[in-house]
């Protein structure tokens, strides 16, 4: 059975609330009408931040979102850091190559939303820029998500977040082909 806007509701009520809303308005992705999917922290230790530990993650995501029918999936993913002059190039980054479409982009809440148009796209060397990103934020970009506008700092966890935000049926041929093979499954 699909989880529906609904029962996501439902289940982020139960628990008080989506993680994702102490930092993101998510209204626009709610009012979607889609199967919804909240992807929380992936706390992995740095010693472990490689292919096989991600290959594993990423595979019981694909597992997840086939045997349930997902149609979007978002939330928080973080850069190492809390100086903002130090991430304006990988923020304009994500800002001008990234950015989600108005109807699907969160938009960091008010009183904590950080600009993240802070250099000009000119500037911006986006292979370099990629290639710098932190291995999850790159694993979720090269499935075809999308980033809400504005970042937000996590004092808690000493970090700057992004909101992602993916559609299922945007991951691209290659990942599809490689996730099949891996789980055996279609997707749909």
């Amino acid at each position: 059975m699909a989880h529906t806007a609904f029962s996501a509701v439902k289940k982020a009520d139960e628990c008080g609330h989506f993680y994702s809303a102490q930092e993101y308005d998510l209204s626009q992705l709610l009012d979607t009408g889609a199967s919804l999917l909240e992807l929380g922290r992936s706390c992995v230790l740095p010693d472990y931040r490689a292919g096989s530990v991600l290959q594993l993650l990423w595979q019981g995501i694909a597992n997840y979102i086939m045997d349930h029918k997902i149609d979007l999936m978002f939330g928080c993913a973080s850069l190492h850091s809390t100086d903002i002059e130090e991430l304006a190039a990988p923020l304009s980054y994500m800002y001008h190559y990234h950015l989600a479409p108005y109807g699907l982009r969160p938009r960091a809440v008010d009183g904590r939303f950080i600009e993240m148009n802070r250099m000009p796209q000119s500037e911006i060397d986006p292979k370099a820029m990629f290639a710098a990103l932190p291995p999850l934020i790159k694993g979720y970009l090269r499935i075809g998500a999308l980033i809400g506008d504005g970042a937000v700092i996590d004092p808690v966890f000493n970090t700057t977040d992004v909101c992602i935000v993916a559609q299922s049926h945007m991951v691209t041929k290659r990942y599809r082909n490689h996730y099949e093979r891996k789980t055996q499954k279609n997707f749909s």
